[in-house]
């Protein structure tokens, strides 16, 4: 009985974290789409490339350096 409440337990902790990393991606595509129609396209190559600077930023913190 123990191992099907792990079961369950990992079941719904690994959707809320699908989740989680889910809602993130959709909010960073929204706000490309929103600084898309505010900024010019110049300025865009710029928050581009530090958008590709903070991703890689991330992704080095959460794998805990």
């Amino acid at each position: 009985m123990a191992d099907s409440a792990l079961k369950k337990k990992t079941t719904v902790s690994l959707f809320w974290s699908f989740l989680d990393k889910f809602g993130q991606q959709m909010l960073n595509f929204a706000s490309m789409l929103i600084l898309m129609n505010i900024v010019a396209a110049e300025d865009y190559g710029l928050v581009g490339s530090l958008a590709v600077f903070v991703a890689f930023s991330t992704i080095l913190i959460d794998s805990g350096f």
